[in-house]
């Protein structure tokens, strides 16, 4: 592998992982934004605290707290 076909890699692969983030962020804030409606029921915040918390221990401490 030349340089230059590691740089043109190394480049892709920051770029996809930009594409990555750009659509977790936008996932994130739509969550924020439906979690925000008066009207949100408590069982979909719990199943959004499950999506978004990935430790089981976070999840289950903000459900116990939360109820």
């Amino acid at each position: 592998m030349t340089l230059n076909q590691y740089k043109d890699n190394r480049i892709e692969a920051l770029e996809a992982e930009v594409s990555r983030q750009r659509k977790e962020n936008d996932r994130l804030t739509t969550f924020i934004y439906e979690l925000l409606d008066d009207d949100c029921p408590k069982e979909y915040k719990n199943v959004v605290a499950g999506e978004v918390f990935t430790d089981n221990k976070t999840i289950i401490n903000y459900i116990t707290k939360n109820k």
